[in-house]
């Protein structure tokens, strides 16, 4: 249906993909925060149900004697039922622990790759190491000033003179200061001591598929939905995510935007993609397909930044090119596009159509759910150009 309604966009008009934008958004599920479980919690739970209906059991037949035919055959037996969800959201527990092994593993092998390179390591920090990236990037950051006041002594003494000035206390030294006092802070007020080992990860009784993600407005129990739009307004595709960090969604989104074009017939090519700084990283700078703008941090300290012109210096890296372009006048005009092409969309469907939350459980059903929600977004646009 979503891709019928891309057709009559198209056919009106309104498909043209020459600029692209990008964003997710926070969806509640059909779920309670309330109601997410560890291990221990579910095999408990779990076991109790088992007791309980034994002991049921136990009474009807003392009751009324043993199996006497009239009980439901074993392929009608409910299995949206409470045991089955239990069932389920121990599996999830089994596939998350695996993926938080990974990422451990993970974090170990791009932490020493941004050692030898001499950088910080972007991405969540591990329990209990919060202090120890802290002073690693407060060091970091002592050490470039270091350099710029070596260079500033060295240029003064070719020229004779001393170097004048305040003395240069390097880039962004308050805020890695700050940073590494929160996370004093923090440590101190823990009641149990820091653990090296990821929190231990919880399942959702009631659609064991949804996770804890953090929204402008707190935490939900819910999904990432993804959406894409062009300059019309009309959002070319959609998806729905596990993942609550949009850097994974970049290249998927990417994909996705190109496969929603080709199934729809349209042959326009993408001109230029827009993601906010939620989508950074080395490799979605990388990767293949159309040319993007990928913001190096907040709107208004991009505003604020110094205008340059011209290619990059030569050597930068993936991100420091990518800033130099976003403050030459082209590239900050064509980013400034992107948050009135997506944000609008999110707003009227929170805020005008009331959706808030997914009426449906489990990923295939709320990501069908979202595509239907965006379809009718786009069914209204091109009414509205009629």
């Amino acid at each position: 249906m979503f891709t019928d309604v891309l057709v009559i966009c198209a056919e009106c008009g309104l498909a043209k993909v020459g600029v692209v934008a990008v964003d997710g958004t926070k969806m509640a599920g059909a779920a309670s925060l309330k109601a997410n479980r560890t291990r221990a919690q579910l095999e408990a739970e779990v076991a109790k149900m088992l007791a309980e209906a034994d002991a049921v059991d136990a009474g009807e037949d003392d009751l009324f004697g043993g199996d006497r035919g009239d009980g439901l055959p074993a392929e009608l037996v409910d299995r949206s039922s409470r045991a089955a969800r239990l069932d389920a959201a121990l599996a999830e527990l089994e596939r998350a622990q695996q993926a938080r092994q990974s990422e451990a593993r993970n974090f170990v092998e791009l932490e020493a790759q941004a050692q030898r390179e001499g950088r910080g390591l972007r991405g969540r920090v591990p329990v209990g190491r919060e202090v120890e990236r802290a002073e690693a990037a407060l060091a970091r950051c002592l050490e470039r000033a270091a350099l710029q006041r070596e260079r500033r002594e060295r240029e003064a003494a070719a020229q004779g003179r001393k170097a004048k000035g305040p003395t240069p206390k390097g880039d962004r030294l308050g805020v890695y200061e700050a940073r590494l006092a929160r996370a004093k802070a923090d440590q101190q007020s823990r009641r149990e001591p820091p653990s090296t080992a990821l929190s231990e990860p919880r399942a959702n009784v009631s659609d064991p598929q949804s996770r804890v993600m953090k929204s402008p407005q707190g935490w939900v129990q819910g999904f990432n939905a993804q959406a894409a739009a062009n300059e019309i307004g009309v959002v070319i595709a959609g998806d729905v995510t596990q993942q609550g960090n949009d850097s994974w969604q970049c290249q998927p989104m990417i994909a996705a935007t190109l496969a929603s074009l080709e199934a729809a017939g349209v042959d326009d090519n993408v001109g230029i993609m827009l993601f906010d700084a939620g989508y950074l990283s080395d490799a979605n700078l990388n990767a293949d397909g159309p040319d993007r703008l990928i913001a190096t941090g907040k709107s208004h300290t991009l505003r604020k930044s110094e205008p340059t012109t011209g290619p990059p210096p030569d050597g930068s890296s993936a991100t420091a090119a990518m800033e130099h372009r976003l403050r030459t006048p082209e590239g900050a005009e064509l980013y400034k596009k992107r948050q009135h092409i997506i944000e609008p969309i999110f707003g009227t469907i929170k805020e005008t159509r009331g959706f808030r939350r997914f009426s449906r459980r489990g990923l295939d059903a709320v990501k069908a759910e979202w595509l239907l929600i965006l379809a009718t977004h786009n069914i209204n646009k091109a009414y509205k150009h009629a």
